[in-house]
């Protein structure tokens, strides 16, 4: 797991435009899921990717 405060934020403000559950359907997570990267702010290094693919981060290496 990797922390990245960065993307936590943007995907908090993706929750506050598109919904809660439009946001982790588009992250690939279940609700309780998404909620617990929140808290955290720690990611798999295929969700970093995945964000990069989103457009949350604009660039991310391992």
């Amino acid at each position: 797991m990797i922390k990245n405060p960065q993307l936590a934020e943007e995907l908090r403000r993706t929750v506050e435009t598109c919904g809660i559950r439009d946001t982790a359907r588009a992250f690939h997570v279940s609700i309780p899921q998404l909620k617990a990267l929140l808290k955290s702010e720690e990611f798999e290094p295929e969700q970093l990717r995945l964000a990069v693919a989103l457009g949350l981060l604009e660039l991310w290496e391992e």
